[in-house]
């Protein structure tokens, strides 16, 4: 299966210079998404406070919401997005240590975090990619520390003309570049790696000819 992850970076280099974006997202849709991000990061099951890892973190926008109740983290495959970031960080007066960097090998050793989010990445992250990347997160988190999955889920949505209902992947001239499986089957994919589920929600999209989201909060076991 043929991916291009850093391909990523060619849409952040293009961005970087449109009016009305500060990463990944012009200001509406990142609006829409923060204000997800807001209600789950304040559900019961996900801790208040601690070291916190942003995995997929883009630009860094939604992370640095989380300041100063998080020591905050971020690792992103696009070197642009990475030091985009960090300007936001310079602009805002936040501390944060931010990383370009591969998620299937993420450079932080053992049991390090209270929290991993997953910044919008996992249904970026195709095939065999899938468990190495959840075993990551797992692997950095400490005993009792909560993973939290932000990805597109369902039929919703998706592009018929570029869309391989079998595989559940999009494909662009013969590249893989999302996966997009049912809620339940993420779930799955989450308790399989190695966490216990405490939660899983789906957000439908505002706009009815979106994707909708799921949210899924793990625990890793004690």
């Amino acid at each position: 299966m043929r991916t291009d992850y850093p391909a990523h970076d060619r849409v952040y280099r293009e961005r970087r210079t449109l009016d009305g974006y500060q990463g990944w997202d012009d200001h509406e849709a990142f609006e829409s998404g923060n204000a997800i991000v807001r209600e789950v990061m304040a559900w019961p099951e996900v801790p208040a406070s601690g070291h916190l890892l942003e995995i997929g973190c883009g630009a860094a926008n939604h992370l640095f919401g989380l300041a100063p109740r998080f020591d905050l983290a971020g690792i992103d495959i696009s070197p642009t997005a990475v030091e985009w970031g960090l300007e936001h960080a310079r602009d805002g007066g936040v501390t944060a240590d931010l990383r370009a960097g591969d998620v299937r090998e993420l450079p932080w050793p053992d049991a390090t975090f209270d929290v991993v989010r997953d910044g919008h990445l996992l249904h970026c992250i195709i095939g065999d990619d899938r468990p190495k990347v959840l075993g990551e997160a797992l692997r950095v988190l400490r005993p009792g520390g909560v993973f939290v999955v932000f990805t597109m889920c369902g039929d919703k949505g998706l592009p018929a003309d570029v869309w391989d209902w079998e595989t559940r992947l999009c494909m662009l001239r013969g590249v893989a570049t999302r996966y997009v499986g049912f809620p339940e089957q993420i779930v799955e994919e989450v308790r399989a790696a190695g966490f216990a589920i405490l939660r899983s929600q789906i957000f439908p999209d505002e706009d009815p000819d979106g994707t909708e989201e799921l949210v899924v909060v793990a625990r890793k076991p004690e």
